[in-house]
């Protein structure tokens, strides 16, 4: 009996976002790209607050290293989303050149994060944690404008 893939909703509450889909992407891209990062990628998920400890706000960022350029620009144009950046570390500590292919908007975030989620396997926690906490934190935004207004 196969079981139905989990769909998540992101909503925003300014103007009509919704999070990035990737209806394009074949078996052999997405496995390609998950292999990426579970290999060479961190998933983040991290909660702040302003001054004074109120309003807190969660953000998530996605990140795949790689010395070949050439293979973060094929994530990147595969999944039209992402900047590519040098990473200013690796010539410092003496190591070749780096570089970053970053995700972190909250609508790509959580769709990168949402598309991968069931062929991912060594970072698969860390989307799941991603997604809870993105999803969480627009709950607890509309319940804040709720009891504001």
């Amino acid at each position: 009996m196969k079981s139905t893939p989990k769909t998540y909703e992101l909503k925003r509450q300014r103007g009509p976002s919704k999070p990035y889909v990737f209806p394009g992407l074949s078996d052999f891209d997405k496995g390609y790209i998950a292999g990426l990062l579970d290999g060479e990628g961190c998933i983040h998920t991290r909660t702040d607050t302003k001054k004074g400890g109120h309003f807190p706000w969660t953000r998530g960022r996605i990140v795949i290293s790689n010395t070949d350029r050439d293979v973060l620009q094929y994530v990147m144009d595969t999944l039209k989303i992402g900047t590519i950046v040098e990473s200013s570390n690796s010539l410092k500590r003496g190591n070749k050149l780096c570089f970053q292919w970053t995700v972190q908007n909250i609508p790509g975030a959580f769709g990168v994060a949402c598309e991968f989620i069931g062929v991912l396997r060594i970072k698969k926690q860390a989307a799941e944690r991603l997604i809870r906490a993105l999803t969480s934190r627009v709950k607890m935004t509309k319940l804040r404008i709720a009891h504001v207004g």
